[in-house]
């Protein structure tokens, strides 16, 4: 429901934005609101650095004992160097971009808070996809 809620919020301001989520998804105990804001976070920065034209895809399917969240762009992408980087606080890697750094800080919080894993693939000019994984027991 949440993956859905956060898809149709942004297509309003975006066409571009799609979810697939897989069918009969268990439910996970979590902060419906935070995982949202996490969502938001995740696509409102896929929006902004996916490039123009792409396209944004929200996933929601199970995997090896965990749900999995993914958020996929296909803009410029990121350096390997800068990978872990980018859940700091305050940290931008384009200045010439409205943002406060803060989002994907706020997303790594978010995950800690529930036991979470949040990871970063992404190579330069073939996208990023942000993955957050909650675990299932």
């Amino acid at each position: 429901r949440v993956v859905i809620e956060t898809v149709a919020a942004a297509s309003l301001r975006a066409p571009s934005v799609r979810a697939v989520v897989e069918p009969e998804l268990p439910i996970v105990d979590a902060d419906a609101l935070r995982i949202r804001q996490a969502l938001d976070n995740l696509v409102a920065n896929a929006l902004t650095h996916g490039g123009k034209g792409g396209e944004v895809v929200v996933r929601a399917y199970v995997r090896e004992g965990e749900l999995v969240l993914e958020v996929s762009d296909s803009g410029a992408g990121i350096p390997a160097d800068q990978q872990e980087r980018i859940f700091e606080a305050g940290v931008r890697l384009d200045t010439h971009r409205p943002g406060s750094g803060l989002g994907l800080a706020v997303v790594r919080a978010i995950a800690d808070a529930h036991r979470a894993s949040l990871r970063v693939h992404s190579a330069p000019g073939r996208g990023a996809t942000f993955t957050l994984a909650f675990p299932l027991d």
